[in-house]
């Protein structure tokens, strides 16, 4: 059942799974990997059900993290589901009705937990947890918490959040540090760099031509780089005025937004490479799209 399972999730459809298993000596045919793919999915879902209900009782244990450095990360993706809407009549030539689907997309919400090596990389020898659902974010964040007491999190040297802007991830971010009695030297909290640059290039968009758009972009990137954020907000603010563009212009929602988080310590990339810490949430969006 596991390597069904397994081969299931890693390809894109049954019909692959089923031709890889074929080379492995494992004879299936394709409803037989469906049946026991779907059977191994609830499963897994009921035990981590068992798991999050031990977590809410105080009696999940904690693992040992005395000492060690974590990431976790958080982001949200879309899945496109088939849900059968009619029946198949018949078989072959005997066949009298086709079977009819509906496809529609789903948001999963995922997340990755690792250990961390001095440099912020995935630690060698170690292996991630990846987890995920479909039902919203206060299931994936209290999952997120489960996952990171299972680690031992509450006595780690650090635990690095790194996620994109999305508010539901920020809104809920304090409530998995409280429920882990996490302090504020343990937690390092932090955006996307490939997010937080993008947010620069879209804030200059409307104040300046291609080329010299172009320059600035790589000194304010290079500022950012080195954890400069309020002076990039004050060199955006002055190319707005001096373009002089209207109170409502997507330029002041950008530039709010990097000071925001700015404000927050959620750019202070110097220091996290300082730490050895990562500047960005590769390992999720790797994640999200297997």
């Amino acid at each position: 059942m596991r390597e069904v399972a397994r081969q299931t999730a890693l390809l894109p459809s049954y019909a692959l799974a089923r031709a890889e298993l074929l080379e492995h000596g494992l004879k299936l045919n394709i409803k037989e990997v469906h049946n026991i793919s779907q059977h191994a999915g609830q499963a897994a879902l009921a035990y981590r059900r068992r798991e999050l209900e031990l977590f809410r009782q105080g009696k999940l244990p904690a693992g040992a993290g005395q000492g060690k450095r974590f990431g976790a990360m958080i982001d949200g993706g879309r899945v496109k589901l088939r849900k059968a809407t009619r029946r198949q009549k018949g078989q072959g030539k005997s066949k009298t009705q086709k079977r009819r689907f509906k496809t529609e997309w789903r948001e999963v919400k995922q997340i990755i937990v690792f250990e961390m090596d001095e440099q912020g990389r995935m630690k060698k020898g170690t292996e991630p947890i990846v987890d995920g659902t479909f039902l919203g974010p206060d299931e994936i964040m209290e999952v997120l918490t489960m996952r990171l007491h299972q680690v031992g999190a509450a006595v780690a040297k650090v635990v690095a959040f790194r996620c994109d802007g999305a508010p539901w991830i920020w809104d809920r971010l304090d409530w998995v540090k409280q429920r882990l009695g996490l302090s504020d030297k343990q937690v390092s909290k932090g955006l996307d760099w490939c997010h937080a640059v993008h947010h620069v290039s879209l804030a200059l968009e409307p104040v300046l031509e291609d080329e010299e758009r172009k320059r600035v972009f790589k000194k304010l990137r290079k500022w950012l780089k080195a954890g400069r954020w309020q002076k990039v907000v004050d060199e955006l603010v002055q190319l707005a005025t001096a373009a002089k563009l209207s109170a409502d212009a997507s330029v002041w929602t950008e530039i709010a937004y990097l000071g925001g988080h700015g404000e927050e310590g959620h750019l202070d990339y110097a220091t996290f490479r300082r730490r050895g810490l990562p500047m960005g949430s590769g390992a999720i969006e790797s994640a999200i799209r297997r």
